[in-house]
């Protein structure tokens, strides 16, 4: 295992070079100019011209990339063309807020999702079980923005429960830091929750059909028991990765719910910098997405093996 963790992480090394590469060339070639967004619409040529050769604009691409490229193995992401700080320190203060976003949603959904699942295969093939699939279909299928528009219109205006945007830190308060997330959390863990409890459902009626279910059963046990000791744990093996990939999504940063919601978070930070043409930070930030999607992937693969010893990685 130890072996096989070792050429992963250095599997990774190509994966976010050739992200780091279709980024800087992609962000790059789409119209728009940083020195003229910054100087505005009455700037004259000479001075964009001017600011141009400030940042670093006016040299051939293969030459600013390689200059980011080689700042970027050391570390060095750059300095934002606006805020004048290193990336890496704007990346650092809005990764606490999508941090605090994805893991109260990762549980929402967990907590949701497998209780669900258990619940609707042991009543499998009644009107409970044909509810919760009609159910998991709607929220799988609901826009995160409608929910979120939905839920704000209810609890927050209409009966003013909680609030409508903002995000407190949790060294401010963790009442307060959770009530400003329960609404975003909620939203991001419907289409989680649905779509997890619909893959381990799926998993479990798979496995009680199979001799050493069947076995549990000539012992003696009881529907509870085999469900939840024996069918469950196996049924939870390829829900791992359903799991890992909501897990990574969430922590890519939801752009649309941060932005509903005015979370200060990757997502958010994202969008800004786009719009703005910041393409130190947007280059930073979405090779910071990748290595979390490369990394929660192999966490995946750990996780398989850990939940079932038969797996072995030569």
């Amino acid at each position: 295992m130890t072996a096989y963790i070792i050429r992963r992480l250095f599997a990774m090394i190509p994966v976010l070079i050739v992200v780091g590469v279709v980024i800087f060339f992609l962000i790059h070639l789409t119209p728009g100019d940083p020195a003229a967004i910054i100087l505005g619409p009455s700037a004259g040529p000479e001075q964009v011209a001017a600011l141009r050769r400030e940042l670093g604009l006016d040299a051939p691409l293969f030459v600013q990339f390689f200059t980011w490229a080689g700042q970027a193995l050391t570390g060095n992401l750059g300095e934002s063309i606006y805020a004048h700080q290193p990336v890496t320190e704007i990346i650092a203060l809005h990764v606490p807020p999508t941090i605090s976003l994805t893991v109260l949603s990762f549980i929402f959904g967990i907590v949701i999702a497998i209780p669900t699942a258990l619940l609707a295969v042991w009543k499998r093939n009644t009107l409970l079980d044909s509810a919760f699939m009609s159910v998991s279909i709607l929220g799988v299928s609901i826009p995160n923005f409608w929910l979120a528009l939905v839920l704000i219109l209810v609890l927050a205006v209409q009966f003013k429960v909680l609030p409508v945007s903002g995000y407190v830190p949790l060294e401010e308060g963790v009442w307060q830091w959770f009530i400003h997330l329960l609404l975003p959390a909620l939203v991001l863990a419907v289409q989680q929750a649905a779509l997890i409890a619909r893959m381990l459902r799926d998993g479990m009626l798979e496995v009680i059909h199979q001799d050493y279910i069947r076995t549990a059963r000539a012992k003696g046990l009881g529907e509870r028991p085999v469900l939840t000791k024996h069918a469950f744990p196996n049924a939870m093996i390829p829900t791992v990765t359903v799991i890992g990939v909501s897990l990574a999504k969430l922590l890519g940063g939801a752009v649309v719910t941060e932005q509903i919601f005015v979370i200060p978070g990757l997502g958010n930070l994202l969008v800004d910098s786009i719009a703005r043409r910041d393409f130190p930070v947007i280059q930073g930030v979405i090779l910071f997405i990748a290595l979390i999607y490369v990394g929660v992937n192999l966490l995946v693969d750990v996780v398989y093996g850990v939940l079932d010893p038969r797996i072995r990685y030569d």
